[in-house]
């Protein structure tokens, strides 16, 4: 199930560990990041190709085609929710 969260899974994936977040300096566990990360997990079709366990990997999601009435509806409603804070 997709969630947010703010504890880093791997403590390698901060920038004391190499990685590219920042921990909350208040945080006595060192664990925490200051900005919120999207945890998925993925089946891949083709797993023969990762190199190492808790590897990185960037992967993209197609949908389809989406109508541009359809793309252009959600661009307005995106800048309304984003400008009115809602």
């Amino acid at each position: 199930m997709p969630s947010l969260t703010a504890t880093l899974p791997n403590a390698a994936l901060s920038r004391v560990g190499g990685g590219e977040f920042s921990l909350d300096p208040t945080d006595p566990s060192q664990k925490r990041v200051l900005a919120n990360l999207m945890h998925l997990e993925l089946a891949l079709a083709n797993p023969s190709k990762i190199d190492r366990i808790g590897g990185r990997i960037y992967v993209r999601f197609f949908h389809g085609n989406v109508p541009l009435y359809e793309r252009t509806y959600r661009w307005i409603r995106q800048v309304f929710l984003r400008v009115y804070r809602v």
